[in-house]
């Protein structure tokens, strides 16, 4: 997967389920721009990929893919300095964090984030987010407590979604819109 978004040049990319998981997907620099496909996170046969991490100018759309990290050793979807990251029907479980961003943009539509060991989303920066119509659910612990957290001077919409069962909701910083969400 790595080869294919490096070298590949692809816009597009299908993958197909597998037992096998992908190894993580890294994509930094060089105006790397690339969409992958999946055949539905709620899939018999996911296709699952080990991790994503974005970064200096790279744009990753995900949909209909598993990010599950191993051991629950690490975050699962990492947006560094200048990338993006759109996420649409992506499962996001299993991992000390389930998302990090502090990036220029990340998107998450219909997903959902469960089983982190820390926030299940954390937002830092100047991001500016959307997160809709997903769910956060079993996230947080002692050093990260929040099923989501919207911090820094990040901006954005986060509207009907779902956060439950975690160690505790949703913590933010002054002027975040919060709208419709239980």
């Amino acid at each position: 997967l790595n080869d294919a978004v490096q070298k590949g040049g692809k816009a597009y990319i299908q993958l197909t389920g597998s037992r096998t998981p992908y190894k993580p997907l890294v994509a930094a620099g060089g105006g790397a721009r690339v969409v992958i496909l999946g055949p539905g996170r709620d899939s018999a046969q996911p296709a699952i990929i080990q991790g994503l991490d974005v970064s200096a100018g790279a744009s990753v759309t995900l949909r209909g893919v598993q990010v599950v990290v191993p051991g629950m050793s690490g975050i699962a979807v990492k947006c560094g300095p200048s990338g993006t990251v759109y996420l649409r029907e992506v499962f996001i479980k299993d991992s000390t964090e389930g998302v990090n961003a502090d990036c220029t943009r990340f998107w998450m539509e219909s997903s959902r984030v469960q089983l982190a060991a820390r926030n299940g989303i954390n937002i830092l920066g100047n991001t500016i987010y959307r997160i809709v119509n997903s769910v956060v659910m079993y996230s947080g612990g002692v050093a990260a407590a929040h099923g989501v957290s919207l911090g820094g001077s990040s901006n954005g919409y986060f509207a009907f979604n779902t956060i439950s069962g975690n160690s505790r909701g949703v913590t933010c910083a002054a002027g975040q819109r919060l709208s419709d969400s239980v």
